[in-house]
C-alpha cells in the first residue's frame, strides 16, 4: 500500500502507479486516509515562512479536502501560501483575515456590561463570601 499526504497527491502519480503495476505484476492501492498531522503541519510552516500570525486554527476537513485558518493581521500575501499549500497537499487551503469592529466613529460609546448580565449580582455578596473563615476550610 502506497501512502502519501493525502490521497489527493496519489492522483498526481496515477500513470506511474499504473505503469508499475503493469511492470511487476502486483496490485498497487494507494492509502485512503490522509496523513491530518502532516497536512497541518505544512499549513503552519507555509504560513510562518511567509511571515504571517495565525490566529486561529488551522483546522482540518478531510470531506472536503480543506484546510481553514484564520490570520492575526490582514494581508495580500494569502494567495502565494494558498498555492504552494495546494501543491504540496492537494488540500485547499481557506485563510480567513481578521475581523475589525464595527466603528461608530471617533466618539463612539462602548457601553460596559451590567454586572447582573455577567452572573454576579455587585449588591449582594457571593454564599461563599458570607461564610466564616473557619466555615470556608472547615475544622
Amino acid at each position: 500500500m502506497l501512502s502519501f499526504i493525502s490521497p489527493q497527491m496519489s492522483e498526481r502519480y496515477a500513470g506511474k502507479i499504473a505503469d508499475l503495476q503493469a511492470q511487476t505484476g502486483w496490485a498497487i492501492s494507494v492509502n485512503p486516509q490522509p496523513n491530518q498531522g502532516s497536512i497541518l503541519e505544512t499549513a503552519r510552516v507555509l504560513v510562518n515562512k511567509a511571515g504571517l500570525v495565525i490566529s486561529k486554527g488551522p483546522s482540518i476537513y478531510p470531506e472536503k479536502a480543506e484546510v481553514t485558518l484564520t490570520l492575526a493581521a490582514d494581508t495580500a500575501e494569502t494567495e502565494s501560501v494558498a498555492e504552494a499549500f495546494l501543491a504540496q497537499t492537494g488540500y485547499r487551503l481557506v485563510i480567513s483575515l481578521p475581523r475589525l469592529p464595527a466603528t461608530g466613529g471617533p466618539d463612539q460609546v462602548v457601553p460596559k456590561p451590567n454586572p447582573v448580565q455577567c452572573g454576579r449580582n455587585p449588591t449582594r455578596p457571593h454564599p461563599a463570601e458570607q461564610l466564616s473563615p473557619i466555615a470556608q476550610f472547615g475544622s
